[in-house]
């Protein structure tokens, strides 16, 4: 066995060789901490040696008991007959395990949340110490407070400032973002009932930022739009979209749109009269993109248009084809490349040819 593969300290085959990082070692290092600390409360002492005993892995947080006089900047930010929270900042900060020094070191002036509730040792319980849980809260310990004596939880700071509930996903609010796009309801309509219904519904079921905001984008905003291929039931376009569809964006938190974006327009015929068809094809893409899981191979579907001279509605896609030449990206991957992979080797052999 590789020396590099074994710990230094007691020469066993590390738990993680990638992360160095030995189970054995770190819970002899914790046992040794217990008379270092105390709540003063042997329950809770108990409690909290064994979430620490029972680390599994390098990534998972060390559940500690922290001193109230760690947390700076305290400010109220929910208070109710069952939960009382606060936003902080931890002095230290959590313990996180470095590879590269093979110790665990702190991260200090950490944005944290204080949460008291009816239910407390319970309510812990819930949370999860693993970094790669999605799913639950992720908790750094216990404190108390030594005026009140109320014990709170050290949470992950993982709520909107605006109303105060749980994040769903990457600093993102469900209730704020559906709230908004309720409110904005009345700056935009198709025209008709069922397709603004659909929209809305679409709007509404998004459960994360990385979603797709399903719009009505009105056919003015199309430029160089041009025929790329015809068919007995649809004909579909090449087009620029000016204003370019909404992404969120997660350090300024709110949408942004990516403007001139290259789009494909795939226009139904006589969809204005089988409408539940066409929202069924429409259906059909969205949930195409998602269970590939944001593949390249399936088109995105940014939204619906309408046609203003023959009333047919428009599928807005994301766009798989040659600006140059109209034929589909052999890669896929037109984020990347602006030609196919004709176009690249016909411009090669033009570039090749003017300077030989």
């Amino acid at each position: 066995m590789s020396s590099q593969n074994t710990c230094k300290k007691c020469g066993e085959v590390y738990t993680d060789i990638r992360e160095k990082w030995c189970k054995q070692c770190i819970t002899n290092y914790l046992k040794a901490n217990f008379t270092n600390w105390t709540s003063k409360k042997e329950k809770l002492d108990n409690f909290i040696q064994e979430m620490q005993l029972n680390i599994y892995d390098s990534s998972d947080i060390i559940f500690e008991w922290i001193p109230y006089n760690q947390f700076n900047d305290i400010k109220e930010i929910i208070k109710d007959d069952l939960t009382l929270m606060y936003s902080a900042i931890w002095k230290d900060g959590p313990l996180y395990h470095d590879n590269k020094v093979n110790e665990y070191i702190r991260k200090s002036n950490k944005n944290i949340v204080l949460k008291c509730s009816i239910k407390f040792l319970d309510e812990v319980k819930t949370c999860s110490t693993n970094l790669d849980d999605d799913e639950a809260l992720l908790i750094y310990g216990i404190t108390q407070n030594p005026d009140t004596k109320k014990y709170f939880m050290v949470l992950q700071d993982d709520y909107c400032k605006s109303c105060n509930k749980r994040h769903t996903n990457k600093e993102w609010c469900y209730s704020c973002q559906t709230n908004k796009f309720k409110f904005n309801f009345t700056n935009w309509t198709s025209g008709n009932k069922k397709i603004d219904d659909f929209i809305q519904g679409m709007q509404l079921s998004m459960n994360s930022g990385v979603d797709i905001l399903f719009e009505w984008i009105p056919y003015d905003q199309f430029d160089n739009i041009k025929v790329i291929d015809k068919g007995d039931f649809a004909t579909v376009y090449s087009a620029k979209w000016k204003d370019g569809p909404l992404r969120y964006n997660a350090n300024k938190k709110e949408y942004v749109r990516n403007l001139n974006q290259a789009v494909d327009l795939k226009c139904v015929y006589d969809s204005q009269n089988i409408i539940d068809e066409f929202l069924n094809e429409v259906l059909i893409y969205s949930k195409a993109w998602l269970i590939s899981f944001h593949s390249d191979k399936i088109s995105k579907i940014y939204g619906i248009s309408q046609h203003p001279d023959t009333k047919d509605y428009i599928m807005v896609l994301k766009s798989k084809y040659c600006e140059h030449c109209s034929k589909n990206f052999v890669s896929n991957n037109n984020e990347m490349n602006t030609l196919c992979e004709s176009c690249q080797i016909h411009q090669e052999i033009f570039s090749w040819d003017i300077y030989r």
